[in-house]
């Protein structure tokens, strides 16, 4: 068995947009991050509007978490389903880099 260590990153990758307008044009901004604590793959969506009203977290561990190709469709169902989306709301901190979450 191989051993694979993956530090906490923060993922930019051409595919992954930070910044989508919904029907409505109001902007909203992404951030992608994952790390692998005490043995279980962590995987973060950091998302806001434009004036950091709204912010919020999905967070995937373990069993649940994407392949980078499927967080595309997991950023649009925020963007564009409100009910979704508040299910993620909580209070973020910026700059992310120092978020206590």
């Amino acid at each position: 068995m191989r051993n694979i260590y993956i530090q906490k990153m923060w993922i930019k990758q051409p595919g992954l947009r930070e910044t989508i307008k919904d029907k409505n044009g109001k902007e909203w901004f992404f951030a992608y991050w994952q790390d692998f604590i005490s043995g279980v793959m962590i995987q973060r969506i950091y998302f806001w509007d434009k004036e950091k009203n709204l912010t919020g977290l999905m967070e995937l561990k373990g069993n649940n978490i994407l392949h980078l190709s499927r967080w595309k469709a997991r950023v649009l169902k925020i963007v564009n389903n409100k009910d979704y989306r508040d299910r993620f709301l909580r209070s973020l901190e910026f700059p992310l880099d120092n978020s206590k979450i």
